[in-house]
């Protein structure tokens, strides 16, 4: 049956799933050739997928005491290091953030093996194919992963899908930043055709020289090439004279292309509003010093990074039964050099953190011995007075009744032994008698 009959019947024609996810591939990389091509938006979501992706990766046993980062276990390195035989954390989380840009959704598959161990995690490369329904109360996931095998999975519960989501409206999917700076996104992307089309075909000079009379071509050439002497190279920018008969008038932008002007810098600003990125990371230069520059990228990482982190540790997580999956923004926070052995000598000096922990803070390895927590406790009150009082006098009582060390017996020498014997075998004197 050709397509005229199938729209003459459907009013549509009929695809197959190769074809919708060829169709998906086409929509996500030339969408109208306006937004995910445009050159501020791509420029806004490489800057924050390259800041998530170089994050490290980390599991963490929880428990009464707290978290502790777990060094060996069966799914560690499946996630924080190789998700798959194509991609490592750091394009999967890259790829995460593009999705969640673009589309404001990211799936992957879990793949795993008999007893329980996470094989592979396979992301969905076409976010807008998937489809969720809710079946009996229950949500199910058809994913096409693999359009050329008919009798691959398509169906998935939630337990072997991690979907991550932006906010919106909708409760099953989420609203990605271009859908939500579109406008915007269309006129920066037209104001960026034009220019080009304006740089092809309309190429400004910069001055309109007319002679009054009818030139020889050689009289042209001599012309043109006394005007050029004048206006550029050394000579750009002094006084110029041209011959007599000859008319020199200037070329400038108007106020319609000063108006554009100021139209691409607003369009920017927008963009970078939607995504909460600063304008001078995309080459914006205006309102920038340097003098705030520490406090921009650190605005920059808690009010754009903090969530983005926060969806992928919690969509990662909930797959784990005991387990935590963190990213670690650490590097992010951590200033310069000098700030951050400030901060880790202060929290060591309090007992907050033990010498270890002070050295992971700063890159360093850990040390034998280097887990115990110390706190200097000179000119320190611990707890109420009258605990203190109760301890001085505890300590008192103790010095007092504590029993004298017995002295040990020393060896008597040979020579006071025989001096002995002879005291005992000599007659003992009598007494004086008190009566006589």
């Amino acid at each position: 049956m050709t397509q005229e009959k199938l729209k003459r019947r459907d009013g549509c024609v009929k695809s197959t799933p190769y074809q919708r996810n060829r169709a998906d591939l086409e929509a996500l990389m030339n969408i109208n050739q306006k937004t995910e091509l445009n050159a501020i938006v791509s420029a806004c979501i490489k800057i924050i997928a390259e800041t998530v992706g170089k994050l490290p990766c980390y599991l963490y046993q929880v428990n009464e005491d707290g978290e502790h980062r777990i060094l060996q276990h069966k799914n560690l390195d499946v996630l924080t290091r190789y998700p798959n035989d194509m991609q490592t954390t750091q394009d999967l989380l890259e790829m995460i953030i593009w999705h969640l840009c673009i589309d404001g959704n990211f799936y992957a598959v879990i793949n795993k093996t008999k007893q329980g161990v996470i094989a592979d995690i396979q992301p969905v490369q076409f976010p807008s194919s998937v489809s969720i329904q809710v079946v009996n109360r229950r949500i199910e996931y058809h994913i096409n992963l693999n359009p050329q095998l008919q009798s691959a999975k398509r169906v998935f519960t939630p337990d072997e899908v991690i979907h991550i989501k932006m906010g919106g409206p909708n409760l099953l999917k989420g609203l990605g930043c271009v859908a939500l700076a579109r406008q915007s996104i269309e006129i920066s992307s037209a104001q960026q055709r034009y220019a080009q089309t304006f740089t092809d075909n309309a190429a400004m000079p910069s001055a309109i020289v007319s002679a009054k009379e009818s030139l020889t071509p050689v009289q042209y050439d001599d012309l043109v090439e006394t005007v050029n002497s004048m206006v550029s190279g050394d000579n750009a920018g002094c006084v110029g004279v041209v011959p007599a008969g000859v008319d020199w008038q200037s070329v400038s932008l108007n106020h319609r292309d000063a108006q554009f002007l100021e139209q691409q810098q607003f369009n920017r600003n927008s963009i970078c509003s939607i995504f909460k990125v600063p304008p001078f990371m995309i080459g914006g230069t205006e309102g920038m010093k340097f003098s705030n520059y520490e406090q921009s990228m650190l605005g920059f990482y808690r009010d754009t990074i903090a969530p983005f982190l926060k969806r992928i540790e919690e969509a990662f997580s909930r797959k784990l039964q005991d387990l935590r999956f963190g990213i670690d923004e650490k590097e992010l926070l951590r200033g310069d050099t000098a700030a951050a052995l400030s901060y880790a000598k202060d929290l060591f000096s309090s007992g907050l953190i033990s010498a270890n922990e002070a050295r992971n803070h700063l890159g360093l390895s850990n040390i034998k011995g280097g887990e115990n927590h110390q706190l200097a406790v000179n000119n320190n009150m611990l707890g109420e007075l009258n605990d203190l009082q109760e301890l001085q006098h505890q300590l008192i009582e103790s010095q007092i009744n504590k029993p004298e060390p017995v002295k040990p017996i020393e060896p008597e020498q040979p020579e006071q032994v025989a001096e002995d014997q002879e005291q005992e075998e000599l007659p003992a004197e009598e007494e004086p008698n008190d009566a006589a």
